[in-house]
């Protein structure tokens, strides 16, 4: 067999091709780590009593009315 060496003063060229799937992988992995930063930034918040408190004011918020009728209701069945 017949060995083929190559020139150390040739210099290869990447092709198109392979310069466009590099930057492809690239803009995938820097979009796959901002997705998976941003999920861990919403747990964080989830889990902390911010996050709580202002679940629990909206559903307060939302039941109020409701709970004022039932004690209403209630106050008049008495008398």
């Amino acid at each position: 067999m017949k060995k083929i060496v190559f020139d150390k003063s040739v210099i290869f060229e990447r092709s198109t091709n392979r310069i466009r799937t590099r930057f492809i992988a690239y803009v995938a992995l820097i979009t796959s780590v901002i997705t998976f930063l941003s999920g861990v930034c919403v747990f964080m918040y989830m889990k902390s009593p911010k996050f709580e408190n202002q679940l629990l004011g909206q559903v307060i918020k939302h039941l109020r009315p409701i709970i004022n009728y039932e004690i209403k209701n209630r106050i008049e069945e008495r008398n």
